[in-house]
């Protein structure tokens, strides 16, 4: 498996403080930064060594804590609050 390069304007994670009432996990937060980079399940699956599965339930984690229901939506609103930060 090769590594692909990360787009150069790909959102990263903040290493402030989580404004939301239950934090993201470590996990949900490595999800999440895949997710900003466009990634399919399957991909972030590989790249974390988890399964599929895994992967749709930390999303499901993702969106209940952040209170979206859409992969896009996730992203839009974990930088809206801080949790994202662009490049």
């Amino acid at each position: 498996m090769q590594d692909v390069p990360e787009p150069q304007d790909a959102p990263t994670i903040s290493a402030g403080p989580q404004p939301l009432v239950e934090p993201l996990t470590n996990r949900e937060l490595d999800v999440l930064e895949l997710l900003a980079q466009r990634l399919q399940n399957k991909e972030i699956a590989e790249k974390l060594f988890i399964s599929d599965e895994t992967v749709k339930g930390h999303l499901k984690n993702i969106y209940q804590k952040l209170n979206v229901s859409k992969r896009r939506e996730a992203v839009e609103k974990a930088m809206e609050v801080g949790i994202l930060t662009p490049r």
